[in-house]
């Protein structure tokens, strides 16, 4: 468990000009002050840590701020508009069986098309494309997935006054027999955001006295306490994730040209990890790679994108997919093909969790490993792990 409240100094340290996409004095200039956390590590499987700041700041805003703020960005350019109230109803297709554009429909009943040279489908877990590949005679795309059976449940609340003014939040993980995880943390608005995480079925209910007695079974009794007396602010809401898939395009004989996938169409994790946002980043700095290795000076400017493009994705999506893999496996109510290096994996994981103890520098690479923001390989490097090995006891 990880609970704190950052000091003066690490507030002070947060800079509204240091900005990641420039988003970071955008976000505290739309109105209510922005809660900004230091990132730590909190107690997992191996037991407790040390509470370090390891150098990153995240964002903690609610959701409506978080696309405002994005909107702002992205709609201000003159070549992007924005449809609303709008759906994909359908890929269409040449002759050839590529991909040439979309059919969308209106709620107001409007059927559109439109043309395109390159559709990217970044529709969600919901997404059309398997079935429409099927349909135009393209092979099934392999699904490798885990059936992690996780489910949260998440609201808004008003601080009672004597917390109004804290910075305080706090990460609980769930460790094994345990099933169950909360995360509150300061929001725009004076608020806090509250989400807790279940496995197996061992969901919060969204009746607030039922979702309060569930916190009651948290390892700790830290954010039931604070709940206790604060005041939910609209209503709390439940999603299901019941797998972790990872749709392999990248193993097709054939792809058509014309469309790309991407985010949770591609990609859809445990959120648990909060990789979703880093993993869809690292697939749009792909497809610009491939846009611009792919372009010939004459021809097809998009042959070999998907190629390119899928080869960009493998490493940091295979990262990812680790992480859940590993961790998630380790919980009974997961079900999935473990790993031939499972054991492995644990063995190692373990002895450099050991050495972050006491390193700060490992401490912090770890985090980054586990953000996406460093690839696996950078705790492999072999003083690393003989350190490591060494301090867990074993040559």
């Amino acid at each position: 468990m990880q609970c704190c409240e950052p000091t003066a100094e690490e507030r002070g340290a947060v800079k509204p000009h240091a900005t990641c996409c420039g988003n970071r004095g955008r976000a505290t200039a739309s109105g209510d002050p922005v809660g900004w956390e230091t990132e730590r590590w909190p107690d997992d499987m191996a037991g407790p840590t040390p509470i370090r700041d390891v150098g990153i700041l995240t964002p903690s805003v609610t959701r409506p701020l978080l696309e405002h703020v994005a909107g702002d960005l992205i709609f201000r350019k003159p070549n992007v508009t924005l449809r609303e109230g709008t759906r994909l109803v359908s890929f269409l297709s040449d002759a050839a069986h590529n991909v040439c554009g979309v059919a969308l429909n209106s709620d107001a009943g409007d059927d559109e098309t439109i043309s395109a040279e390159l559709v990217i489908d970044c529709s969600g877990r919901g997404s059309r494309l398997p079935g429409w590949l099927q349909q135009e005679g393209y092979d099934a795309v392999e699904a490798q997935q885990l059936d992690i059976n996780m489910g949260y449940t998440s609201g808004t609340f008003r601080p009672p006054p004597k917390w109004r003014d804290s910075s305080w939040a706090c990460l609980m993980l769930a460790i094994p027999p345990s099933r169950r995880a909360a995360y509150i943390s300061p929001v725009d608005g004076g608020h806090w955001v509250a989400t807790t995480y279940g496995r197996g079925g061992e969901f919060a209910p969204r009746d607030l006295e039922g979702f309060l007695e569930w916190t009651r079974g948290l390892a700790h009794p830290d954010v039931h306490d604070r709940l206790v007396e604060a005041e939910l602010v609209g209503q709390l809401r439940s999603y299901n994730i019941p797998t972790g898939i990872w749709r392999r395009y990248d193993r097709m004989e054939r792809f058509p040209a014309g469309v790309l996938p991407a985010g949770e169409g591609f990609t859809s994790f445990n959120p648990m990890y909060g990789q979703g946002i880093s993993l869809a980043a690292g697939q749009a700095l792909a497809l610009r790679a491939a846009l611009k290795q792919s372009a010939p000076s004459g021809g097809d400017p998009l042959r070999g994108v998907a190629l390119a493009y899928f080869a960009g994705c493998f490493e940091l999506n295979a990262q990812a997919w680790s992480v859940m893999e590993t961790r998630d496996l380790a919980f009974p109510s997961t079900r999935g093909l473990r790993p031939a290096d499972f054991d492995e994996r644990w063995r190692v994981s373990h002895a450099i969790r050991r050495l972050a103890e006491v390193d700060p520098d490992v401490h912090r690479l770890s985090v980054r490993v586990l953000h996406l923001m460093e690839p696996t390989s950078a705790l492999q490097d072999p003083k690393i792990m003989q350190r490591a090995m060494a301090l867990a006891g074993e040559t």
